[in-house]
């Protein structure tokens, strides 16, 4: 629907063990093995407007950059997409897009720097 978020569901998995079996289905993605987080976005249905949920996706990296974290998007083929339903448990109906795997930045690489102070630059007329 557009670029609504309704009927959208995102699955967050930082359990070891889940994290293992959705990993194990991206197993050619080593971010997705080794993650301390996992973020599945799942669109309402196999009818989905691609752009919108690229949109959708690419705001949760935005946010997760903002915020000082690490963060790299795997799609699912969709031949993944039953396996990662399956791993991750989820009910039938939503379908899994891919997988975020998210955590702290690399020790060793600089974090995102950190937004300006908007106030000295951002004048109210």
């Amino acid at each position: 629907s557009g670029g609504r978020a309704e009927g959208w569901l995102f699955v967050a998995i930082d359990a070891p063990a889940g994290r293992h079996r959705v990993g194990a289905v991206l197993a050619t993605d080593p971010a997705a093995t080794t993650a301390p987080l996992l973020l599945i976005p799942c669109a309402p249905s196999d009818d989905v407007d691609l752009v919108a949920a690229g949109r959708t996706i690419q705001d949760v990296l935005l946010a997760l950059h903002a915020q000082g974290f690490a963060s790299a998007w795997t799609r699912a083929t969709s031949g993944q997409r039953a396996a990662i339903r399956d791993a991750a448990q989820l009910p039938g109906g939503p379908v899994p897009l891919g997988v975020i795997a998210a955590g702290p930045t690399p020790e060793g690489e600089a974090s995102p720097p950190r937004p300006p102070d908007l106030g000295s630059r951002l004048r109210w007329r």
